[in-house]
C-alpha cells in the first residue's frame, strides 16, 4: 500500500510585477506564483488570467499583458480559487520631439501660410492625437493661430514654435 499526501492547498497567489506602467501597444509578461499556507511554492497548477478593463489592457492565458489605451487595469491570476493581482497603468507613448514644416518660410505682410507640426516618438514614428500649441516669438512681425496658420504683419523675422507635451519644434 502506498500512501501519498494530498495535494497542497493554494493559500495565496502573487503576480510579478505587482504593478507596472506600459506604453500603448507594448506588452509585458506577468508571472503568477502560487503558495501554500506555510509560504511554500506550489507548482503544476493552472492559472486563469483576467483583466477588469478590456479597453485598457488585454491579458493572454500565458500572462502576457498588452496596453490598448491610456488608463488603468487590474490583472487577476486565479489558481485553485486563490487570486493575485497586478495593477497595470497604460500611458501614451511620450513625445520625444516636434517637427515643424516647412522649417523656413517667407511670406508677404498681410499674407498667410499654414505650418504643420508632427509629434514624434524616440524612434521617429509620428504620434497621432496629440495637442499642439502654437506661438509666435514676435507678434509684431508674425501671428499664428492654433491651427498653425501664420500671418505676416510687417517686415522682419520671427520664430514660430509648436509645443506638444513639453517638446518644442520651430
Amino acid at each position: 500500500v502506498t500512501v501519498v499526501a494530498p495535494p497542497a492547498r493554494v493559500a495565496s497567489v502573487r503576480i510579478a510585477p505587482d504593478k507596472a506602467t506600459l506604453p500603448v501597444a507594448a506588452s509585458l509578461n506577468l508571472v503568477a506564483t502560487a503558495f501554500d499556507a506555510d509560504g511554500g511554492v506550489i507548482t503544476g497548477r493552472g492559472v486563469v488570467w483576467t483583466t477588469n478593463n478590456v479597453g485598457v489592457a488585454s491579458v493572454s492565458q500565458s500572462g502576457q499583458v498588452t496596453g490598448l489605451s491610456p488608463g488603468a487595469a487590474v490583472i487577476t491570476a486565479v489558481v485553485d480559487g486563490a487570486a493575485g493581482y497586478s495593477t497595470i497603468t497604460v500611458e501614451l507613448v511620450p513625445v520625444s520631439r516636434v517637427v515643424v514644416t516647412p522649417a523656413d518660410v517667407t511670406i508677404d505682410a498681410g499674407r498667410s501660410t499654414t505650418l504643420t507640426a508632427r509629434a514624434m516618438d524616440a524612434a521617429g514614428n509620428t504620434l497621432t492625437g496629440r495637442t499642439v500649441t502654437w506661438a509666435s516669438g514676435d507678434t509684431r512681425i508674425v501671428t499664428v493661430d492654433q491651427q498653425g496658420v501664420v500671418r505676416g504683419v510687417r517686415n522682419g523675422s520671427a520664430v514660430v514654435t509648436a509645443t506638444a507635451e513639453g517638446k518644442v519644434g520651430t
